[in-house]
This record gives structure tokens, C-alpha cells and sequence, in this order.
């Protein structure tokens, strides 16, 4: 799902229309305190009310043909918070889907009254007017409908607040935004584990042997407690209660054990880094995903963790008074990067390598298979962007990383048979990565994505894509998915599916 998402007159964004992307992967919302970011993240948060009723189809239609009224839920108890205050203009939506016929629908909400307008647009047409929907709803509706899943997608995403660390007792609210928290949070999971249903049992059990990995415990239990009001682990053979194991670990239960139940479209979380040692920002990042079904959408202060985790990423910022949204532009070199992931901090934990693969879209695949390897916190994964720096020039940049730490380099081979030799830029890089001392290995195979194995790739497509050919390329594939989404695909892959590969032995020795 490839949506462009237009608001105007939200909150502290004026009428200069804030714009953006989401789909399937990962966007990130970069700014300073007070820059409007978390405005833009919980923009899904609070028109959730709206976005459900437009899912359901007649209530689609009714709004259409006769209109409806606006209610922003019980959260928002006083609605004109949500309209931006310098100045009296209406609240405006615009949501685009170019792979629809009428490909934008538009939402006025009306600041003196309570009522919402919805209007459709179709490809290299007029607007269609309400006048036009109502006349011609019966002909047009099959075109319309489709929003509705768009609609329902944009409904079910989790909120998760820059606050998760919650004391767990009964004196405390039952909810903070989407999360669960205190007793009624404790009796959810106990429900869920020890309940009738498998399934919700399976959940669970993921919930734990993640956590247990993530934080390399040999063994972990989470339990409730008799009275049901808190949280009893038992870590390594030693019990605690949920206030003695950490704020980290703590975070980790709290938002996970909603998010297992919850299985929402995206989840938005604000401010991800919080809280979290940089050595577990990423592996937190790359398991919210795994949580999805579409992706993560995040704010964040960090420059580095937006370049190294988001698949779009965008710069809020203030001007003239009011929030602006604009594409985050300039890929400094990787040396500057480093610097902005605080690389150091990462090195305090014993985290002293470097990984360079060939795009953004391998980062998280590449991590996640050295997740099932249990190493996915020693490395730290930086994109070589493609072209730009594999080839010859690259070597004053790869000289730089060098002298940080130990540097390895994973790059497709894009070859289109077995024994085809590489590209002229390719060799140029290899030797590059050979006179500096850089292991660099060369995929035997096309690209990662021809090592995604038949069961995830139909698990992930819901059975419309199979395997790869070994040198085949994705394009070629009918009804393929986008490159972009390949850590969707990988998430259903385990150890065995690809250690002993070429890229598991490789990945095995770093």
C-alpha cells in the first residue's frame, strides 16, 4: 500500500500542507523537541474514530450520500484542539492512492460544526463533487470501495506513547493511548497465555523467547501475579518483580505483550530510542516490524537511527511559528553517519563491527538473519546505497570507516548465470575491499531476495509469489513483491532456511 497522506491546518501544521509517504516498511518522522513530529505520528492516533467508520462500507455510503458528523472519540474530549490555532480555517485530509481508479478522496472537517465533507477525485478528472457522488453513487461505488480498505488499514495501527515504563499497579489508569498497562494489562496476558486458545498461547510464548534473546537470558518466565496486579519473572533461575528487572526489559514486556494480541496494520511509536541503550535501539526497531503487518511509523531525535532504520524519512521542523514536513535530503558519507549513530556507544557494549550491504532494503533482512544467529547486537548494519559507493571511488570512505572498527562488506553479485563474471564496478569494489583488508563477500547468487525460500515468500504474498530462480530478477517475477518489502518476506525465514548457503556461512564467521 503506497498512500501519500496531505493535512492541512492540523494542530501546529498551518496551510502549507504537510506532506508525506507511508507504505509497507518503515517511515521516520526527524525534528527537535517541539518541531511538530509527534503531532504528525499521532495524527493517526486521533483521526482513528474517523478512518474506522469510512472502513465499514455503508457507512462509507451514508457519508457520501447524506454526510455525516465528525466525532473524535472519547480521547479527544474538546475536538477544536485538533485545528491548527493561528488561524480559523477548516481541517483538511488528503489521501491519495494512485493504483485506484478514483485515486484521492479529501476530508473537510468543518471548524464550527461538528459535520465532515468527503470528496473523491478520479485520475486525469474533475473533481467529483458531493452532488456528483450522490447522483451517481450506484455507478461509482464500485470504485469507491476500495477505499475501504485503505480506510481499515489506516484504523487498526497501534499508538505507542514516548512514555512506556508503567509502574504496574492497580491504582493506575488501564490504558495509555493503545497500550494496556496495570493489572488490566497483567490479566490480558495471563488470559492470553494460560487461556483455551492456542494460538494467543503461541503469541505469548513468542513474547518471551524474543525478549529472553534480545537480552541474552539463558531462561525467562513471565508470569502474573497470584493476585493478578503485577508481573512475577523469573530470570536465570531467580525470581523479580517487574520494577527489579530494568526500565529496558520492562519496555520491552509492556509494549510487546500488547503488540503480540493487538496484531495491528502499523505500529506508530514515539520516540523508539527512549530509554534504550543504542546497542538495543535497532534490535527494538527491527522487532517492532516483525509485530506488523505493514511496518513501523516512528518519531525520533536521532539522525542516525531514522537514516539507519526507516525506509523514508522525513524532516519536521518549525517556520514562521507552524510545523513544516519536508524529505530529508543529503546522504553524507559513511564516516559522518558513524558519528550521527554515536557509534561509540555502540562499542561500550562490545559492539566493534561494521557491516556494509548493498541498500537500505537488506539492512533489515540482514538483521534479522543474524538474529537467528544471536549476533544482531555485535554489528551494526550501514547501506552502501547501491552504485554510489560500490565501485572504485569508495575506497576513501571505506579507509575512514575502517579506523573505527572492524568493517565486512555483503554486496549482491547481480549476475545473470552461474558463471558470468561481475560487473566492471563491482571488481572495482572488491579490490578495493581486498587492498584495505575489508572482507567483502560477493553473493553467489542474483541478490538476497534469491535466497528467500518458497514458504516465506507465499506465506508473506498469501500464496500469489514463488521462489526465485537462483539468478532471476525480482522484476521478473509476476505479481512480485517490491524490494523495499523484502523484510517483510524475510521475517518468515528461520536458521535452517538459509545456513547453509553461501550467505549463512558468511554471516556464521563475522
Amino acid at each position: 500500500m503506497d498512500l501519500e497522506i496531505s493535512i492541512k491546518n492540523y494542530r501546529c501544521f498551518g496551510d502549507k500542507p504537510a506532506t508525506f509517504q507511508i507504505k509497507k516498511g518503515s517511515v521516520a518522522f526527524l525534528g527537535p523537541n517541539n518541531s511538530g513530529k509527534s503531532s504528525a505520528l499521532k495524527f493517526f492516533y486521533e483521526f482513528r474514530p474517523l478512518l474506522k467508520t469510512l472502513s465499514n462500507p455503508g457507512e462509507l455510503g451514508t457519508a457520501i450520500t447524506l454526510g455525516r458528523e465528525f466525532h473524535a472519540g472519547d480521547k479527544i474530549p474538546d475536538r477544536t484542539q485538533l485545528f491548527c490555532n493561528a488561524n480559523d480555517r477548516d481541517l483538511e485530509i488528503k489521501i491519495t492512492n494512485t493504483k485506484l481508479k478514483i485515486d484521492t478522496v479529501r476530508l473537510i472537517l468543518n471548524r464550527s460544526n461538528t459535520k465532515f465533507i468527503i470528496q473523491f477525485s478520479k485520475k486525469s478528472a474533475a473533481e467529483l463533487d458531493a452532488t456528483t457522488l450522490v447522483d451517481n453513487y450506484n455507478q461509482l461505488s464500485l470504485e469507491i470501495q476500495p477505499w475501504t480498505e485503505v480506510f481499515q488499514t489506516l484504523s487498526k495501527m497501534t499508538y505507542i506513547g514516548p512514555f512506556r515504563n508503567l509502574t504496574i499497579e492497580s491504582a493506575n489508569p488501564t490504558t495509555y493511548f493503545d497500550l494496556q498497562i496495570g493489572s488490566a494489562l497483567v490479566h490480558w496476558w495471563d488470559g492470553n497465555k494460560t487461556g483455551p486458545h492456542r494460538t494467543q498461547n503461541r503469541l505469548a510464548i513468542k513474547v518471551v523467547k524474543d525478549i529472553r534473546r534480545i537480552f541474552g537470558f539463558n531462561d525467562l518466565e513471565i508470569n502474573a501475579s497470584p493476585n493478578k496486579q503485577t508481573f512475577h519473572t523469573v530470570v536465570n533461575g531467580h525470581a523479580y518483580n517487574l520494577e527489579e528487572i530494568g526500565a529496558g526489559v520492562a519496555q520491552f514486556i509492556t509494549v510487546f505483550a500488547n503488540l503480540a494480541f493487538n496484531q495491528p496494520s502499523y505500529v506508530l511509536i514515539d520516540e523508539p530510542e527512549m530509554n534504550l541503550h543504542p546497542s538495543l535501539q535497532m534490535t527494538f526497531l527491527s522487532l517492532l516490524s516483525d509485530y506488523s503487518g505493514m511496518g513501523v511509523i516512528f518519531s525520533t531525535h536521532s539522525v542516525g537511527l531514522a537514516r539507519s532504520a526507516a525506509d523514508l524519512v522525513y524532516s519536521v521542523h518549525q517556520k514562521g511559528g507552524l510545523s513544516e514536513i519536508t524529505p530529508f535530503e543529503g546522504t553524507p558519507t559513511l564516516a559522518e553517519f558513524l558519528g550521527e549513530l554515536s557509534f561509540s556507544g555502540y562499542r561500550e557494549l562490545g559492539c566493534k563491527k561494521i557491516l556494509l550491504v548493498e541498500g537500505r532494503s537488506e539492512i533489515k533482512p540482514v538483521q534479522h538473519f543474524l538474529r537467528q544467529m544471536k549476533k544482531d547486537q555485535q554489528i551494526v548494519l550501514l547501506s552502501l546505497d547501491g552504485d554510489r559507493l560500490i565501485n572504485r571511488s569508495a575506497e576513501g570512505e571505506l579507509t575512514e570507516i575502517k579506523r573505527i572498527g572492524d568493517v565486512f562488506a555483503l554486496i549482491d553479485s547481480e549476475r545473470k548465470a552461474e558463471n558470468e563474471p561481475l560487473s566492471r564496478t563491482r571488481s572495482d569494489f572488491q579490490e578495493v575491499c581486498r587492498k584495505l583488508g575489508i572482507p567483502c563477500h560477493v553473493l553467489e547468487r542474483r541478490a538476497l531476495e534469491n535466497y528467500f525460500t518458497g514458504p516465506a515468500i507465499k506465506r508473506e504474498t498469501n500464496g500469489k509469489c514463488s521462489a526465485l530462480t537462483p539468478f532471476q530478477r525480482l522484476k521478473d517475477l509476476p505479481n512480485a513483491w517490491q524490494k523495499t518489502e523484502n523484510w517483510a518476506v524475510a521475517r518468515h525465514m528461520v536458521l535452517g532456511d538459509f545456513a547453509e548457503t553461501d550467505l549463512g556461512r558468511f554471516l556464521a564467521k563475522l
